[in-house]
């Protein structure tokens, strides 16, 4: 059973849309769960795929899709950078799902938060164990997760007024014309293949802030650091350039993929207030050692 709250900010979307986009489903997969019976809605199944869902409604899935029950990636430690009695910083390894999903039911850093932190399942909103944003499956870095409520609520606060900033390093194919730069171009779903994200005129406000650390033959290592936080939108900006990630196999061009099996994506530093004490938190790390490996061949 896979329990969805929907959160203020993807509020009055149709019932298929909102499975699809959280669950990285398409349109016809989300249709295919709830005609079959298998979604319901504040305790009530719901047949309706345009039904409409709001804040706070909670969206059951009772199975999983055939074929995607389980993974078999398997962390048995977590690297922490930090840890107080508020928080905890984290190093999320590439291949870790964040959350449970329909292609996702277990081996997840929810689910590992769980066994090492047995109180956190009470943090937050059912499921989310403290987990106040997101890394996708395959960038690997720095996660901020809550131990309490109040540190959790004082969170996600700061994250929706932008008060947490998240710097980035990545491959990306090319050479780009400035050496810094600004991306501001909106981004919503892909008319054209709905488990998708693209630049389109009616998308969400998007920016994203980029400074070249070093140039090589026919790829650049750059610094990011996104003012806002749309799904994919590192990966959907530099693509929409002309400059996809390096091993991007959703938005890249398959330069590289030989080398390197997942995109070239790491959230290397974070930056905040502390939500209970107010101090300066400036948190770093390293770049994973899949990733350092292709700057060596590179040099």
């Amino acid at each position: 059973m896979l329990v969805i709250t929907v959160d203020p900010t993807n509020s009055e979307k149709r019932l298929d849309n909102y499975i699809a986009q959280s669950q990285d489903l398409t349109r016809s997969e989300s249709k295919h769960l709830i005609k079959s019976g298998q979604v319901s809605v504040n305790g009530k199944i719901i047949f309706k795929p345009a039904f409409n869902v709001k804040s706070g409604f909670e969206i059951k899935i009772s199975k999983t899709i055939k074929g995607n029950i389980c993974e078999k990636i398997s962390y048995d430690n977590l690297s922490i950078i930090y840890k107080d009695e508020h928080i905890l910083v984290i190093e999320k390894p590439s291949g870790l799902t964040v959350h449970h999903g329909t292609k996702h039911s277990s081996n997840t850093l929810a689910d590992k938060l769980v066994v090492d932190f047995p109180e956190i399942h009470k943090i937050g909103e059912r499921g989310r164990n403290g987990i106040v944003h997101r890394l996708d499956k395959d960038t690997s870095g720095l996660m901020i997760i809550a131990l309490e409520s109040s540190a959790y609520n004082k969170l996600q606060k700061m994250f929706k007024q932008r008060e947490i900033l998240k710097y980035y390093v990545a491959l990306v194919f090319g050479k780009l014309l400035e050496q810094k730069g600004i991306i501001d171009a909106p981004i919503g779903r892909n008319p054209k293949n709905p488990v998708k994200q693209a630049l389109i005129n009616t998308g969400k406000e998007s920016i994203t802030n980029y400074v070249v650390i070093q140039e090589f033959d026919d790829v650049s290592l750059v610094e990011i650091h996104p003012e806002t936080g749309r799904m994919h939108q590192i990966r959907v900006h530099f693509s929409g350039i002309g400059h996809p990630i390096i091993g991007d196999r959703k938005y890249g061009n398959g330069y590289m993929n030989s080398v390197i099996s997942r995109q070239f994506l790491h959230a290397h530093k974070i930056k905040f207030h502390h939500p209970i004490t107010g101090k300066t938190m400036v948190l770093k790390s390293p770049l994973a050692s899949d990733l350092t490996k292709v700057i060596d061949c590179l040099q």
